[in-house]
């Protein structure tokens, strides 16, 4: 009977270690993918950060940036940058 008991203890903490260690892998590697992920964010908002603040460099005079056509995409610009600097959790 103790022998038993004792396979018993044996097959359920070799399974323990196991999925222990595989859930430890699995974690890790979510871990990894989350950081290229903010990697990639916060690479993304630099850019746009670059290129907003670039075209008003280039539009001194804020000729193009008041300009109907030309001024969508400086808003828009201003728009994604404002709204990944509310997304810095």
């Amino acid at each position: 009977m103790t022998d038993i008991l004792i396979y018993f203890f044996i097959c359920t903490t070799i399974i323990f270690v196991y999925s222990t260690i595989n859930l430890m892998r699995k974690i890790e590697n979510f871990e990894d993918i989350i950081d290229e992920q903010d990697s990639e964010y916060f690479n993304m908002k630099q850019k746009v950060r670059d290129a907003l603040s670039e075209m008003r460099r280039i539009d001194s005079k804020e000729a193009f940036e008041k300009d109907d056509e030309t001024g969508t995409v400086f808003s828009a610009l201003l728009n994604i940058v404002e709204e990944l600097d509310g997304n810095d959790d």
